[in-house]
């Protein structure tokens, strides 16, 4: 009876050993994991999950190990809490994929090329992140398909030799280009926003340069009129190199100061020929006004 009573009793030391042996290699197994598998902003996803994965294994073993022995149960409560922490790092970071996956297809305005370089790479960032997850990586590259037409027809827009009139048709080919380009699915982005804010840009900085060119190369038009002839030739000049930026009622304008300037020449042209005749001796302007007359003569016959 004693003997019994001894290996049972050898038996339950020996479980507890195991027991307790199983909890500091389980908590072990823990630690490691938490200290090897260090969490960042790019982090694949696959990889966050097969972490996960891990979690709900561990935290199996400690559930089990709980039930065992009330022994070590500091250690069973310290990993139990570094497998919490650990999840809901894994969980956090899933989550912050997920908003920036969010805005990256919830694009509404793009003002620039730095604009559409800064998604490009958002939406590069994402692809390796989400290897592995097909559909995930297969709507990016539409969306990173979709940006690189983007930048083409920005720079195809933001080209100052463009008049008013072709700017208007270039920005409704580019729109439709962009339609038919998706023709059997939708573009992941939505293009009215995306081109509405393009071209509302662009259009902004066109209008400022032609405001600028117009406010130092267009004189007002009653200052024309006191114009030598240098600095009417000089406007003339400068206002037959309009830029192509001006929108029709601005061309207008432009067209009426370089005629003023015009008319203002030929003005001095014959001002300058009566300040030389004028100038002449008696004889010499009777001589001319002869002249003249058989002229006249000369084209009405």
């Amino acid at each position: 009876m004693k003997k019994k009573q001894l290996e049972a009793h050898v038996n339950k030391v020996e479980k507890h050993v195991h027991d307790i042996a199983e909890v500091k290699r389980t908590a072990s197994d823990i630690e490691n994991m938490v200290q090897n598998n260090k969490i960042t902003s790019s982090t694949p996803v696959s990889v966050l999950n097969a972490w996960l994965e891990q979690v709900k294994e561990f935290a199996g073993r400690l559930e089990k190990a709980k039930k065992r022995t009330d022994i070590a149960q500091s250690d069973v409560e310290a990993a139990a809490r570094k497998l919490v922490d650990f999840q809901q790092a894994c969980k956090e970071q899933l989550v912050q994929y997920q908003e920036r996956t969010a805005n990256v297809y919830n694009i509404k305005d793009i003002t620039s090329l730095s604009d559409i370089a800064y998604w490009r790479g958002e939406v590069a960032s994402l692809i390796l992140i989400y290897e592995g997850q097909e559909k995930d990586v297969e709507d990016l590259k539409l969306v990173q398909k979709q940006l690189d037409l983007v930048e083409r027809h920005y720079r195809q827009l933001d080209d100052e030799s463009l008049n008013e009139e072709e700017f208007e048709a270039a920005c409704k080919r580019c729109i439709e280009e962009n339609d038919n380009e998706f023709s059997d699915d939708a573009p992941p982005l939505d293009n009215e926003l995306v081109y509405n804010g393009l071209i509302k840009t662009i259009k902004a900085k066109r209008e400022r340069a032609a405001l600028e060119w117009m406010q130092h190369n267009v004189p007002d038009p009653q200052a024309i009129a006191g114009f030598d002839a240098s600095t009417a030739m000089e406007y003339k000049t400068r206002l037959q190199k309009m830029p192509r930026v001006l929108s029709a009622q601005q061309v207008k304008i432009v067209r009426e100061a370089l005629a003023a300037c015009e008319r203002r020449l030929d003005e001095l042209e014959v001002e300058g020929l009566l300040a030389k005749f004028q100038a002449l001796s008696e004889e010499n302007k009777k001589m001319f006004l002869r002249k003249l007359s058989n002229y006249i003569k000369s084209l009405w016959p």
